[in-house]
């Protein structure tokens, strides 16, 4: 018979706040609560994993090869190691450095994703973030 690993500290983060917002009175406001909790923490689970089997480095896309090693502000951190994230914009990217402005503006750069992902590709360029 194989023991189950011991839970992870973010799982019984998790789990600690799941309790708590189940007692609450039910309403769809709590289980919708609930639910937005499980997926934020199955995200960090999934981002954990492939920083742990793949590292940190951005695997395709505009800015494949590109050191992503911080938490995202917002959205999945997942995607943006897989280079997915928001796919339907990968060719407007591609279209902005083929025009190799002299500077680009960032507005709500966030943690950073496209302003240095765009300062990698565009060396020539000034970001301003």
């Amino acid at each position: 018979m194989t023991t189950a690993p011991a839970p992870s500290a973010l799982t019984l983060a998790a789990e600690r706040e799941l309790v708590r917002l189940a007692a609450t009175p039910p309403n769809p406001q709590r289980l919708e609560r609930q639910l937005r909790h499980l997926a934020k923490w199955r995200s960090q689970v999934l981002a954990n994993t492939q920083t742990h089997r793949m590292g940190v480095t951005v695997q395709a896309g505009p800015f494949a090869g590109m050191s992503y090693s911080v938490e995202s502000a917002d959205g999945g951190r997942a995607p943006r190691l897989l280079g997915v994230y928001e796919a339907s914009l990968h060719p407007v990217i591609e279209a902005i450095i083929a025009r190799a402005y002299s500077q680009v503006l960032d507005i709500g750069c966030a943690e950073g994703y496209y302003a240095v992902g765009l300062a990698r590709r565009m060396p020539g360029t000034t970001v301003h973030a």
